[in-house]
C-alpha cells in the first residue's frame, strides 16, 4: 500500500476535514482553559461527525451528564479501560464513537476504530466489540504509525481509502 498516496485521496471522499480541524481546536481550547470535558454541544457535533444514525439518542444525554462522563474519560492517568467504557455510557456511544471521542481529546494518542480500518489492518472485525479488541487495535495503530513516520490519524486517513477502493 503506497500510505501517502491513500492519505492524500482521503480528502476525496467528502469528509469534512475543517470541520475535523475546528472541533479538536475547540476541544484543545476547552482543555487549555481547564475545562477537560465535552460540551454536550461539542460532543453532538463529534459524534454526529462520526455516526450521525444516533443523533436523537445523542442528544437524549443530558449536558451534565456529558460533563461529567467526558470529565472522568479525559482525566490524566485514566486506566484505559476506564478511558474508554466510560464513555458508552452515553446513549449512542458505542466503541467506535467512544474511540472517536478520545481520539478528538487526544488526537496524538487515540485512533478512531473504524471497520475500514480493521479490514485495511487484516484484522478481524468482531460481531461486538471489546475492551481487549479496542486496546489491540490502538497499540496495532500507535505501532504501524511510528514503523511509518506519520501521525495516526494520517495512517486512520490511509486506511479508510485502501478500504473504500479495495473493499
Amino acid at each position: 500500500m503506497k500510505v501517502m498516496d491513500y492519505i492524500k485521496r482521503y480528502s476525496a471522499y467528502n469528509y469534512d476535514e475543517e470541520l475535523e480541524q475546528r472541533l479538536k481546536q475547540q476541544v484543545q481550547k476547552r482543555f487549555a482553559q481547564g475545562k477537560v470535558n465535552l460540551s454536550k454541544n461539542i460532543f453532538l457535533r463529534i459524534a454526529c461527525w462520526k455516526t450521525p444514525r444516533q443523533r436523537k439518542n445523542y442528544q437524549s444525554n443530558s449536558a451534565s451528564l456529558v460533563s461529567e462522563i467526558t470529565g472522568i474519560s479525559f482525566e490524566g492517568g485514566r486506566n484505559e479501560r476506564v478511558r474508554i467504557e466510560i464513555l458508552t455510557l452515553l446513549a449512542g456511544v458505542n466503541y467506535p464513537v467512544a474511540s472517536t471521542l478520545l481520539h478528538f481529546a487526544f488526537p496524538v494518542q487515540y485512533p478512531i476504530l473504524d471497520f475500514r480500518a480493521i479490514w485495511s489492518l487484516g484484522m478481524q472485525r468482531p460481531s461486538d466489540y471489546s475492551f481487549d479488541f479496542w486496546w489491540d487495535f490502538v497499540k496495532r495503530m500507535r505501532t504501524e504509525s511510528t514503523r511509518l513516520g506519520i501521525s495516526i490519524r494520517a495512517l486512520d486517513k490511509a486506511l479508510w481509502s485502501f478500504s473504500k477502493e479495495n473493499q
